[in-house]
């Protein structure tokens, strides 16, 4: 994860984000966690707390502060120009599982997704 505003915003160094809204998701520790990766003292936390990464980056798109969310879910937006990633500085909180029950039929769409997976975690793909 890291942090993606709309593009202009003043940020030279993350010390400069105290002055700006940081939107929240509900998981307490993502700012404090990217502060302390960033060699950075975290500010008071005081943004709107959202639990959607989506509306998170709608709302830094439109300028309404700053959002700290997964790389890969929004490459596009920088390559379009939507959003900007002002510093290279992630944090990694946690992963994701798929559980399958062990009854459960394995049917083609599952085992292709499976397959993706598998082949993406040997490409060591991350969700910063």
């Amino acid at each position: 994860m890291t942090p993606f505003c709309m593009p202009g915003t003043d940020l030279q160094t993350p010390a400069n984000l105290s002055r700006h809204t940081l939107l929240r998701s509900y998981r307490v520790d993502e700012w404090p966690a990217w502060f302390a990766q960033a060699g950075e003292r975290c500010p008071s936390l005081t943004g709107p707390v959202l639990d959607s990464s989506i509306e998170l980056g709608d709302l830094a798109a439109s300028g309404f502060g700053v959002a700290l969310l997964p790389v890969p879910m929004f490459e596009r937006h920088v390559r379009s120009g939507r959003l900007v990633r002002p510093f290279a500085t992630t944090v990694t909180l946690g992963s994701y599982w798929l559980t399958v029950p062990k009854e459960r039929r394995m049917t083609d769409a599952l085992v292709t997704l499976l397959d993706w997976m598998r082949e993406a975690s040997s490409r060591q793909v991350s969700l910063e």
